[in-house]
């Protein structure tokens, strides 16, 4: 089974995926527009949270199970090149925070939906971005400006 929903992410995140300027503001950008994404779907906290995800259908698991793997490893790939340009912390474990940023994401999509959706959640990018940021920047990096984040 072929999750549209994933390609249809992945469209929506590749220009800061795949573009050539910082990475920090490329993951900025990553982040506000996959919550813009699933800001205007409420069915996929819906999903994540259904019996037939978790219980019922492997094949569905086994879908949405990639299209996570797909975006941390993404990620990961633009915190290793931040590591390189001396933007993250050289330290980092671009694997684990990678998978602990899709986590955070996931926590804040289900809250939005347990809230009856009663926020927009883009909204929520500097929230997710000022928790991340001060974790992986490098020593005496500057918190980017997000006037190039839509």
């Amino acid at each position: 089974m072929k999750l549209w929903l994933g390609s249809a992410l992945f469209r929506a995140i590749e220009g800061p995926l795949h573009a050539s300027g910082s990475p920090s503001r490329r993951l900025r950008q990553i982040i506000r527009r996959q919550l813009r994404f699933i800001g205007r779907r409420e069915g996929i906290p819906k999903l994540l949270r259904s019996d037939r995800l978790h219980f019922e259908s492997p094949v569905l698991r086994r879908s949405v199970t990639g299209v996570m793997a797909r975006y941390q490893a993404e990620v990961a790939q633009l915190i290793r090149i931040g590591v390189e340009r001396g933007e993250f912390r050289s330290d980092l474990d671009s694997e684990h925070i990678a998978r602990m940023l899709a986590l955070v994401i996931q926590g804040l999509v289900i809250n939005w939906s347990l809230s009856g959706f009663s926020y927009r959640l883009e909204h929520a990018t500097d929230d997710v971005w000022n928790l991340f940021w001060p974790a992986v920047r490098a020593p005496g990096k500057a918190l980017p400006d997000a006037t190039n984040t839509v």
